[in-house]
């Protein structure tokens, strides 16, 4: 992995768009070179919400492998507009920030919008399709949030074989950004973002072959 940056955010720049010999020269300088290294990766999670990212990963490399860990999206909502609050980039509540999301999103049109997609990204079925378009069953990986954490060496296990890596006892006791004192989320914007997210939840049920029991109860 990148020493320097965990998130390299490098195939959603707009700047670099479409040569492969770019992708290769500009891309392999955020790795160090250790002739012994077997794989190397990153990790971007919106990577997965852009379309075009996607693209450029395929033109980049088809072959590649590709690991999507997806949260609850209505949790994945809440903690987004939270960290935006924290970082100084969102100035209203959340009630009136997922109500007027649509409209707040057009701005940047016709690129998508990171900061305030708070529901879109949630949004998982048309990404996974998305994703389904472009690369094969076995070149893909989804590992659920809520069971990563549950049960990390399990996932952890599972990782390392889809990789083709030995597995490896993980020591997994730290936990990082887990105290959050964000304010308590209000019932009625619950039950909004459970209505908007039922029918994609089945979606990815479908897609996934997942339970997903725990999701939508915030």
């Amino acid at each position: 992995m990148p020493k320097k940056y965990k998130k390299l955010h490098f195939f959603d720049k707009y700047k670099f768009l479409h040569e492969p010999i770019q992708f290769s020269f500009v891309y392999h300088m955020f790795f160090e070179s250790y002739s012994e290294v077997k794989r190397r990766g990153e990790a971007t999670p919106i990577y997965l919400y852009y379309p075009e990212a996607i693209a450029r990963i395929w033109r980049y490399n088809p072959k590649i492998k590709l690991i999507a860990m997806l949260r609850d999206p209505a949790k994945r909502a809440y903690s987004h507009w939270w960290k935006e609050c924290k970082l100084g980039r969102e100035t209203i509540s959340f009630s009136v920030a997922i109500r007027s999301e649509r409209q707040r999103c057009r701005a940047p049109l016709p690129h998508r919008d990171r900061n305030h997609s708070y529901l879109d990204r949630g949004l998982y079925s048309e990404q996974i399709r998305h994703l389904f378009r472009f690369f094969d069953r076995n070149q893909l990986l989804f590992i659920e949030s809520e069971e990563f954490f549950k049960t990390p060496q399990t996932s952890l296990d599972k990782i390392c074989d889809f990789l083709d890596v030995e597995q490896f006892d993980f020591d997994t006791r730290e936990k990082h950004n887990v105290k959050e004192d964000k304010p308590k989320l209000l019932q009625e914007d619950a039950a909004y973002m459970n209505r908007i997210f039922e029918n994609d939840v089945a979606e990815v049920r479908s897609l996934l072959g997942w339970k997903l029991e725990s999701w939508l109860k915030v």
